[in-house]
């Protein structure tokens, strides 16, 4: 993960890498490795709480988090 900071409210992020798995043979023996990518921004408000957005080829989301 690369974090991108514009301002004090905004942090842009990208992400990229390998992600996979390994199922042990009583589980079916699989294995898989592929590419991992996406991007995503942070936004910090005046209050204790920030917002979330992240697009991946595995994921879409947001969210809020909050500061104690």
């Amino acid at each position: 993960r690369w974090d991108f900071t514009y301002d004090q409210d905004w942090t842009f992020y990208a992400l990229g890498g390998l992600g996979g798995y390994y199922l042990p043979s009583i589980l079916g023996g699989h294995m898989s490795i592929h590419p991992r990518f996406g991007m995503g921004a942070q936004f910090q408000t005046k209050l204790p709480m920030m917002f979330r957005m992240e697009l991946s080829h595995e994921f879409i989301g947001a969210g809020v988090a909050f500061n104690f």
